[in-house]
């Protein structure tokens, strides 16, 4: 369900690790040097662990999913630049089947307001079904039920983050923008000239 590895150029400080790199390992999340002199366990020994992402400011955020247990079960936790739990929720996503998956490249913006993920849900339907691909934005704030319904969109997958924009594969072989101004616009336009053998097209979103 996405990457467990992911890389900043910001820093935490020294009550924790220059957080150049976040990891899971042994199903905890860490925070690293580059050169892996200093190594911080964030995560508290719950286990579970599954995914971690790191904003270009140094906030960290770790998805956690019980051993058996549906996608939507996902809980999120982000650490600020000094390593301590300021944000917690639950990972939602459009459907509550057991044929959704997500986070497909888990991202929190540099601010750690938003966190951005792709997603895969299968719907059954005879004789055909249709499985839709997007990806979610949800505020970090998202702490209390009802729990709110993340936005989503069908225009990209597989997103990431360069910055506050967001690159994510639309297509087979094209690298696009998407239009400024939102970044829950579904809006992509192609970027003319690009191929990324067969892999998706890429676009960025403003």
């Amino acid at each position: 369900m996405g990457s467990a590895f992911a890389v900043a150029a910001s820093l935490l400080s020294a009550t924790a690790a220059h957080a150049d790199v976040a990891y899971i390992d042994g199903n905890e999340v860490w925070v690293s040097t580059l050169d892996g002199t200093q190594k911080v366990r964030l995560s508290s020994g719950e286990n579970d662990w599954r995914d971690v992402a790191v904003s270009d400011q140094g906030y960290v955020v770790g998805v956690r999913l019980e051993t058996n247990k549906i996608a939507n079960l996902s809980t999120f936790t982000v650490w600020n630049q000094q390593g301590s739990r300021i944000r917690s929720g639950p990972l939602t996503s459009l459907s509550n089947g057991g044929s959704n998956a997500h986070p497909l490249n888990l991202q929190i913006t540099p601010d750690g307001g938003l966190l951005v993920y792709g997603f895969s849900n299968y719907v059954y339907n005879y004789p055909v079904g249709t499985l839709i691909t997007g990806f979610h934005l949800l505020p970090t704030s998202t702490v209390v039920a009802p729990y709110p319904n993340p936005y989503y969109t069908t225009a990209a997958k597989w997103p990431a983050l360069i910055g506050e924009r967001v690159v994510g594969a639309t297509g087979s072989s094209t690298l696009g923008v998407q239009e400024a101004g939102s970044t829950g616009s579904p809006n992509f336009t192609p970027w003319p000239g690009i191929d990324v053998g067969g892999v998706g097209t890429i676009d960025v979103l403003m």
